[in-house]
């Protein structure tokens, strides 16, 4: 039993030992990108004078681009000076900067810069906060504590929700957690007075089985329906720079309810710290170079201006829907594409995906990686709904290894294009897949499946005859049997616009991957396109064959509203349904 605990811990200090390495690896190269961004820095430092100097002012488009390039740079150089601080608070080398001054000064002006964040998504943002809460504390990492809670709360906290900060003060004060589940890192302070620093929100939650994991380095948790709290390093730094303060906090959690954390510091760390820096610290040009989200600049451009023309439209352009939580490259994507396409933008999988029910769109560009519902689960989510399965869609992502790409496609994805990307590729791949759809669909695959049977024979009842080349694709008596019935379990719930993967499945008591296989194998279509195209050969036949007006063939096929339908019996029959009716 010794033998296997002495194993046990050798492993355990190999794997640390390891990591420590990697990481060290990691560090040095973090470091040699710093010349590198000088040098961009600089050249687009000397473009901007130069400009200025030749034409005298830098056109908008121009400038926007030299503040993207600057904004971003600066970024990178702010993320490897957190990689340094990480590291070094990690092996216990950090040094505090202490300053004595009102911290509740500082928890104001970050509440401040993030209100815009908030008002965006319609959260209430409220605040309670002790005046002149005076302590000796280093700014820099304080503000990197806070700024880390609140980018949580304001990520992880749906449309309409709620986030609440407060600062209280207290001697011999044991904060009581919000939620049963919780978990807390640094020890509990007794005997002196204390500033309480509380974030919390009504988000997605932490499970019991993953609170005491947030901490870890680079640690993900993930469940079926999101990708939540504790992705990279922001929570461990955070921590970090808690116990550094010679501090505690606490972690309380309730999926699907909420998350509360409370910071603890001492008023008086034990060991009295020189002030080391006197500089003053700038709150609001912190955020800006750590945050692109807090960017007034990229703000100001999402207006309700944006939401109305969404729902307007343009009915001659193709609609794009675009989902990323970046704020700059989302923009950047919609500038880049709405020249040529009618976009819709979404911020999270949750809000793309009830976009892409409200809008139909031709086409979904996303990201992976993002709060609420990620890509990956939005795209399940699509291909599972019917009436949007069809739907092309290209994922974007940072994750790039084979594994990553295996599960991308296996969720339904048609392109898995990894970051950084080339704008021309992604350009020529949408117009691809447009293209691609739009002939299948006027090709009209369907019809060797299901065929328009003369008024006689569908009045009766009775079975359309089998073109040749259902025939010809049907190897079996097995896979004949198969097809009819689909297509009768089809004929009795194509008005349900509700019709699922899920449905089917149980229906035929087969797995996904086996009935998408079939349907493909004997249809040469995938099955999204399959049903779109039978409920728009029924739909025609009714036109043609009926005195029922177009709402009541809308409900009777199960579209979801009148401009889809009017769009897709467009793109496969090259006429509107008023028109072909009058044929």
């Amino acid at each position: 039993m010794k033998h296997k605990i002495s194993l046990h811990d050798m492993e355990k200090q190999k794997d640390e030992e390891n990591h420590q390495l990697k990481l060290q690896f990691f560090m040095n190269i973090s470091h040699e990108f710093k010349t590198p961004l000088t040098l961009i820095l600089s050249s687009v430092e000397r473009m901007e004078d130069e400009f200025g100097r030749t034409i005298g002012e830098v056109p908008q488009k121009i400038q926007e681009s030299f503040n993207s390039v600057s904004r971003n740079a600066n970024r990178l150089l702010t993320m490897i000076t957190e990689l340094v601080d990480f590291r070094k608070s990690d092996l216990n080398i950090a040094d505090l900067n202490l300053q004595e001054d009102r911290i509740d000064k500082y928890v104001l002006q970050i509440v401040q810069e993030f209100s815009p964040w908030a008002l965006r998504k319609k959260i209430e943002f409220t605040t309670s906060v002790q005046e002149n809460v005076l302590m000796k504390f280093d700014p820099e990492k304080f503000s990197m504590v806070l700024t880390n809670l609140l980018s949580n709360a304001m990520k992880y906290t749906s449309n309409g929700g709620r986030v609440e900060v407060s600062l209280t003060t207290g001697t011999d004060v044991a904060p009581s957690p919000k939620y049963e589940n919780s978990f807390q890192v640094g020890d509990t302070i007794w005997g002196e007075e204390v500033c309480i620093l509380k974030v919390s929100d009504t988000g997605v939650g932490i499970s019991a089985e993953t609170i005491s994991k947030i901490y870890d380095r680079f640690f993900q948790i993930r469940d079926n329906s999101s990708v939540h709290l504790g992705s990279g390093i922001g929570l461990a730094i955070a921590k970090n720079m808690v116990l550094l303060h010679g501090g505690n906090i606490i972690v309380s959690s309730e999926r699907m309810k909420g998350t509360e954390f409370i910071v603890t510091l001492p008023m008086r760390l034990k060991e009295e710290v020189q002030d080391k820096n006197n500089n003053a610290f700038d709150v609001h040009d912190y955020l800006q170079s750590v945050h692109v989200e807090y960017n007034y600049d990229m703000e100001s451009q999402r207006t309700s201006v944006d939401e109305d023309k969404e729902a307007a439209g343009d009915p001659d352009k193709q609609t794009l829907l675009l989902v990323e939580d970046n704020v700059e490259l989302l923009s950047m994507l919609k500038e880049h594409f709405q020249l040529k396409y009618h976009v819709i933008t979404a911020e999270n999988g949750e809000e793309g995906l009830r976009k892409c029910t409200e809008f139909y769109p031709d086409l979904i560009i996303s990201d992976v990686m993002m709060p609420l519902m990620d890509g990956i689960e939005m795209c399940k989510a699509i291909r599972n709904n019917l009436s949007i399965a069809y739907t092309p869609i290209i994922l974007l992502t940072a994750k790039s290894t084979v594994e990553n790409q295996i599960e991308g496609y296996e969720s339904g994805a048609d392109l898995y294009l990894p970051k950084p990307f080339s704008m021309k590729i992604l350009e020529l791949n949408v117009a691809r897949l447009l293209a691609q759809k739009l002939r299948m669909m006027q090709a009209g695959h369907a019809q060797e499946m299901l065929v328009e049977a003369n008024p006689e024979e569908q009045m009766k009842g009775q079975e359309p005859a089998e073109p040749e080349a259902t025939r010809k694709s049907i190897k079996s008596e097995k896979d004949k049997e198969f097809i009819e019935s689909l297509n009768g379990f089809l004929e009795e719930n194509i008005s349900n616009p509700d019709l699922s993967v899920d449905m089917l499945c149980k229906h035929f008591g087969l797995g996904r991957t086996r009935l998408y296989a079939m349907v493909k194998e004997i249809s040469g279509q995938s099955l999204g396109d399959f049903i779109r195209d039978m409920r728009l050969n029924k739909a025609a036949y009714l036109l043609k064959h009926t005195d029922m007006n177009i709402t009541e063939i809308i409900y009777e096929t199960g579209f979801g509203s009148n401009s889809h339908f009017s769009k897709v019996f467009k793109n496969k029959f090259g006429v509107t349904p008023s028109d072909f009716a009058k044929q």
